[in-house]
């Protein structure tokens, strides 16, 4: 498991406070994002190295592309890369991830 209700309610409310009293509360929850999901993505990579399934690729690549599109946001908000096109790849990239994971849960649920 990833964690219990008290894991996951800690993890919530240091999001919250650190995005509602930041100034630049766009890069808090970029950041914040991208260590919740490093969090994550471990557990998934351990569940995908026992279980070696499909539907256990399809969850770790789905979060790992969610993370990519974070670390993408990131770099184009400080600048790193000003084009529009990193900004319109991180959401593709984002959509991926969030399709990887659509496609594990009706695999599941057709099941």
């Amino acid at each position: 498991q990833i964690g219990g209700r008290k894991t996951i309610s800690l993890i919530f409310l240091i999001s919250f406070i650190g995005i509602f009293f930041s100034t630049l509360p766009l890069r808090i929850f970029h950041l914040i994002s991208i260590i919740v999901l490093l969090y994550v993505l471990s557990h998934y990579m351990l569940n995908y190295a026992n279980k070696r399934g499909f539907n256990s690729f399809l969850t770790f690549l789905g979060f790992f592309l969610i993370l990519v599109g974070h670390v993408l946001f990131i770099l184009q908000i400080y600048g790193l890369y000003t084009e529009y096109v990193v900004y319109m790849v991180a959401h593709l990239v984002q959509l991926g991830g969030y399709g990887s994971l659509l496609w594990m849960i009706t695999r599941v649920l057709l099941k």
